[in-house]
């Protein structure tokens, strides 16, 4: 509390002039009395002022002064003391000795001088109750209301100072509330919740009083800061993930990183060097799943000279301590891969049979995760005219002699012939390309090869447009002698779908005699941004790459164009020998889907090239390509978990629901399995969501850290299966909570500027009373006592007058 200066009042203020007119009069004798005396004027002066002084304050006793003084209405108004009791908090005040080598020494012992700060009778407490009643709470998540301060274990999982901020305004609005104890590290667990917890004191205009809490200034500490993972397109390495490491203390020593798997099983183990504490660290892990689906993995980071703790022991016991480091518990990380639920359907429709398709084929069926359905035309439809006879037959001419082919079976003159290849029905593209939503978007690609774009009706053409802006499917069109050209393709929805206006004239075509590799009519090379895109590099390294592409052979065939598409991207161009840069690979976003047109017609001449000699480059580009275009497409069922930011512990599952048309399905039935570390399958049928059309909702506590993953079983309100989706998510409070350590001085003193406290130290606390502004605190009272009743008064007053009479005395005064 800011004690104001009392206000003095006279209760016989009538009597002011009377006392002035006296205290006149014995100024004039005292003056007079001295007249003719030896003492200097030094000593003269200080015996005038010494009996003016005690007469002046015999004479303000006499008016009957009175002080008055506002302060706090006792027991009126409440002070908050927040305490925190995250996980952040025990490493700090339960600080490892480095000499001690005993991890198992009682907690209690070593945060004796924190317990006491604590201590309901404490001092500080003590002198608070008198004037205010002391609230106190323990917050990590929000704040909850506590009787003994002995509560506090410091098991928190987050740092919300925000939300225990707010909640105390929830609580005490419309109440007093004079001011708020914060007893925390200042470590919020994002820095969202760092600048809303600034904003919110600033709002308050209550007084927030952080306590810097006292620590040995030296610790120890080593962590994994990051963890990322990667599926990349690039086969070399489809799975890559990064530990960012970072540290306190450990400057210049060695630090061992394990990547381990969700049987316990040690896959890889990394060591690295580390620089100073600005500079972390990165190990990358490259690795090859064994299942698809979700798969769960842990890393463990530990210095290589700390020897009293095993991986085993930390991933069975998160509590685990070293008397090396001031806490384990970000020592551990968890990372989820989810390498999907294929294999990826991918439809080919080719105007002809080409060597391009052999060599896709090939490409493709070395990959288990894509699965080629093909339509390939093997003959144009024709016009019937003849003068028809009974011995005229309807059907074409090339089913002849197939006798075990019925009828209907048969295509007529007017009807082109199709080759149907890895189709997964009898009955599947029996009429050629589909002309209905439920059959296109079954594929998540659609490859057109040399066909023209008449092929294809008007309605299958707008089909093709949904198949990629309502789907969001992937359109990947390839050059030849039938593809993107004239102005009858600029002007379709296929032309307006591609990336690349089509050029009206003719193909450019010039093949050899024979086949002669060093002819180089095209030079393949990669773009800027197609550098950027690792599904088109087949090497681990430039250098390596550039030689790649310079063994490529040279391209005849391709097809030219006047100009690009605004967005469209070139990842790669063909360059003539008088130094001409022609684009042959352009890629664009297309509503919720992608397109692309490769204006090569002979890409087949790279994988001819290789043809006897063992696996083709070509088939690798391809299988690379093709898991580029479908890495985006979107399921039919998504499931998107996140954990609530009110409780770490608790995981929202959202599952979005939508049919065979991708339209959103509003009546399904979805059946969730989770499952996480040491639980068996715990079934829970998901609720429709309140706001949303075709989204369902569900959640999950979760009591252990490590991996967590939800299978989705949907089907329609008639029983049928609409889909099996499964997701998997990381649970780890831990690792935001320990990912920096110590007091947050800046922090602590932002809290306090805005709301008008400041920052104490611990010894501090006594004083808390006497530093709250009187104009903060809601309820107050004034208090009005007798100052002259004061025995001080009496005392100075006689004490003046007896030391002037002892100057009078030595100068023979009376």
């Amino acid at each position: 509390m800011s004690d104001l200066l009392p206000e003095i009042v006279f209760a016989r203020s009538q009597w002011i002039p009377w006392a002035l007119g006296f205290a006149v009069v014995l100024l004039l004798v005292s003056m007079l009395s001295y007249r003719g005396s030896a003492m200097p004027l030094r000593w003269r002066l200080l015996a005038w002022t010494l009996r003016l002084a005690g007469i002046g304050l015999l004479l303000f006793c006499w008016l009957e002064p009175m002080a008055s003084v506002e302060r706090p209405k006792p027991q009126a108004n409440t002070l908050a003391v927040l305490v925190d009791n995250s996980g952040s908090m025990r490493p700090l005040v339960d600080q490892p000795d480095i000499s001690d080598l005993n991890p198992n020494r009682p907690l209690d012992a070593t945060i004796a001088s924190f317990r006491q700060v604590l201590s309901d009778d404490a001092a500080w407490v003590l002198k608070a109750t008198e004037d205010f009643r002391v609230r106190k709470y323990l917050f990590d998540t929000s704040a909850s209301p506590i009787d003994s301060f002995q509560d506090w274990n410091g098991t928190g999982l987050s740092s919300s100072i925000h939300q225990a901020l707010r909640g105390i305004e929830d609580r005490y609005r419309g109440q007093p509330l004079a001011g708020i104890v914060l007893l925390s590290d200042g470590r919020s667990t994002d820095a969202a919740s760092a600048t809303a917890a600034i904003n919110a004191a600033a709002a308050l205009q209550i007084p927030v009083f952080p306590v810097r809490l006292e620590r040995n200034a030296a610790f120890r500490d080593l962590r994994i800061e990051k963890v990322s993972v990667l599926q990349s397109e690039f086969e070399t390495a489809p799975i890559a993930i990064t530990a960012t490491v970072s540290h306190t203390g450990y400057d210049g020593t060695d630090a061992k990183i394990e990547l381990i798997d969700a049987s316990g099983a040690l896959l890889e183990t990394q060591t690295l060097r580390l620089g100073p504490e600005e500079s972390p660290k990165s190990a990358v892990f490259r690795f090859r799943p064994e299942s698809s689906g979700v798969s769960a993995y842990s890393l463990v980071v530990r210095s290589t000279t700390d020897t009293s703790w095993s991986t085993s022991q930390l991933l069975s016991n998160p509590e685990l301590r070293s008397p090396a480091e001031i806490t384990l518990g970000n020592n551990r990380r968890f990372q989820v891969v989810d390498r999907g639920m294929g294999p990826y359907r991918i439809l080919y429709l080719a105007g002809r049979p080409n060597w391009e398709y052999k060599f896709l084929r090939r490409a493709l069926d070395e990959d288990a995760e894509l699965s080629l359905t093909s339509l390939v035309r093997i003959a144009k439809k024709e016009m019937k005219f003849s003068f028809r006879n009974s011995k005229m037959e309807s059907t074409n001419p090339l089913f002849s002699g197939f006798e075990d082919i019925s009828e209907e079976e048969k295509e007529q003159y007017d009807e082109p012939v199709f080759a149907r290849l890895g189709v997964q029905s009898e009955g599947e593209l029996k009429q050629g390309f589909p002309k209905d939503a439920g059959e296109l978007f079954e594929f998540h690609a659609i490859i057109i090869d040399d066909l023209e774009h008449e092929f294809l009706t008007l309605d299958q053409q707008q089909l093709l447009r949904q198949f990629v802006a309502v789907r969001g499917g992937a359109l990947v069109v390839l050059g030849g002698q039938e593809s993107m050209r004239g102005k009858g393709f600029r002007d379709s929805i296929l032309g307006q779908l591609l990336p690349v206006y089509g050029d009206a004239k003719p193909i450019e075509v010039a093949i050899p005699a024979g086949i002669d590799f060093s002819t180089e009519s095209l030079r393949f090379q990669l773009t800027r941004d197609g550098w950027l895109q690792s599904f088109l590099r087949l090497s681990d390294n430039e250098s390596a790459e550039r030689k790649r592409l310079e063994e490529m052979p040279g391209f005849q065939v391709w097809n030219d164009t006047s100009q690009l598409k605004p967005g469209a991207s070139v990842l790669v161009e063909g360059e003539q020998a008088d130094g001409t840069k022609i684009p042959l690979l352009v890629s664009q976003r297309f509503g919720r889907g992608r397109t692309s047109a490769m204006m090569l017609g002979d890409f087949w001449r790279w994988g001819l090239k290789f043809e006897g000699e063992g696996t083709s480059p070509l088939f690798q580009a391809w299988r690379q390509i093709m898991r580029a275009m479908i890495a985006d497409v979107p399921r039919s069922i998504q499931i998107r978990p996140s954990i609530d930011p009110s409780n770490p512990r608790s995981a929202n599952i959202a599952i979005s629901v939508a049919g065979p048309d991708f339209e959103s399905v509003d009546n399904a039935i979805v059946s969730l399995e989770f499952r996480g570390p040491g639980m068996e399958a715990m079934p829970v049928v998901a609720q429709p969501s309140e706001t949303k059309v075709g989204e369902y909702e569900s959640s999950w506590i979760m009591n252990a850290p490590g991996v967590y993953s939800v299978t989705a079983n949907v089907r329609a309100a008639d029983g049928s299966l609409l889909g099996t989706q499964t997701s998997g998510w990381v649970h780890e409070p831990s690792a935001t909570e320990y990912a920096r350590l110590g007091i947050d001085d800046a922090f602590l003193n932002r809290i306090a500027e805005e709301s008008g406290g400041r920052v104490l130290d611990i010894d501090q606390l006594d004083q808390l009373g006497g530093l709250i502004p009187m104009e903060k605190v809601p309820i107050r009272e004034v208090r009005v006592f007798p100052f002259w009743h004061s025995p001080w008064i009496l005392c100075i007053a006689i004490s003046c007058i007896a030391l002037e009479w002892l100057l009078r005395r030595r100068y023979g005064l009376v």
